[in-house]
């Protein structure tokens, strides 16, 4: 099985392709999404055309493909059609949404300097995840609510093609102290942060899957999200959706729940009453399962041989 980022050496699936003649064993590759391949222009330089290379052969050596979602498996799908190649047998599995079962809350530094009331998003600080549409409705909501407007925190490193936005942030006189780009910041305080948020707001262009909805909704935080890709997968009608070029409707929907203290509790009484929590564990046994499953089919006898027990 094939779990991690194998896509930054090409080198990679020849590998498995040699070793697979020699010795014959099944592949299983877990898909976490196909955006590179269908939107370059959210990546820096060359990373398309690489990730697109690793994907072809990995089709080329995968029997099991894993995806992290239906929309993922889906477009798994469409980009071997595209490249006239065969779809492997796919199967999906449904990630956690608990950042840790063990660690204790921490309260972050950077708390202090917060508004009693702020809002959260979570993710790499790149154009995909589209902070430019918060950067515009905080522009929006500190022009109209002044010193009550509250903070927005961005959790997450810093990825691909962000340095102008973050300039634009930091030098806005509406925004300077109410946006803040946090890094590095540790499992305890992202849970302090759920936690102690108001809500959280994803409005990301495209995901394989979309953690932080699942996890603010684990922490009973109500999410404003965009509809398209798979998050819908993630909680259907218990997340508000946009669409991600919408500023005008991500405005309203922020500015609704900042203002209406029984329309947001309402939204944390249906997700506490309704949403199934996915815990990692849960998870890794969906995998085993899958997995379990593709080795009993390498295994299955000949007509002259024994068949070979599967250990869990």
């Amino acid at each position: 099985m094939s779990a991690g980022a194998s896509w930054t050496s090409l080198e990679t699936p020849r590998l498995i392709a040699d070793l697979k003649a020699r010795h014959g064993f099944e592949v299983a590759q877990i898909i976490y999404d196909c955006i590179p391949t269908f939107m370059p222009q959210l990546w820096g330089p060359g990373f398309s055309g690489h990730f697109t290379a690793w994907l072809a052969d990995m089709l080329h050596v995968c029997d099991h493909a894993i995806a992290i979602s239906e929309k993922t498996a889906e477009d798994l799908r469409l980009f071997a059609q595209k490249v006239h190649l065969p779809s492997p047998r796919t199967s999906v599995i449904r990630l956690g949404d608990n950042i840790s079962q063990r660690t204790v809350t921490a309260k972050p530094k950077f708390a202090d300097a917060l508004n009693d009331s702020f809002v959260l998003t979570v993710g790499t600080i790149e154009a995909r995840k589209n902070h430019r549409i918060l950067y515009q409705v905080w522009r929006k909501l500190s022009a109209e609510l002044g010193e009550e407007c509250p903070s927005l925190v961005c959790v997450g490193s810093p990825g691909f093609l962000t340095g102008e936005l973050e300039y634009e942030i930091f030098n806005d006189p509406l925004t300077f102290d109410k946006i803040k780009f946090v890094h590095g910041v540790s499992d305890a305080e992202l849970l302090w942060l759920y936690d102690n948020c108001r809500f959280t707001v994803y409005p990301s262009i495209y995901e394989g899957w979309g953690l932080p909805v699942g996890e603010s909704l684990r922490h009973g935080r109500h999410c404003i999200a965009t509809d398209n890709s798979s998050i819908p997968e993630i909680a259907g009608d218990l997340v508000d959706y946009f669409d991600p070029h919408d500023t005008q409707r991500c405005y309203e929907l922020v500015r609704a729940y900042l203002l209406d203290n029984e329309l947001l509790r309402h939204r944390e009484q249906r997700i506490q009453d309704e949403y199934e929590i996915t815990t990692w564990t849960e998870c890794a046994d969906q995998l085993l399962q899958l997995l379990v499953g593709t080795t009993a089919k390498s295994q299955e006898p000949s007509r002259n041989q024994t068949a070979v027990p599967v250990a869990a």
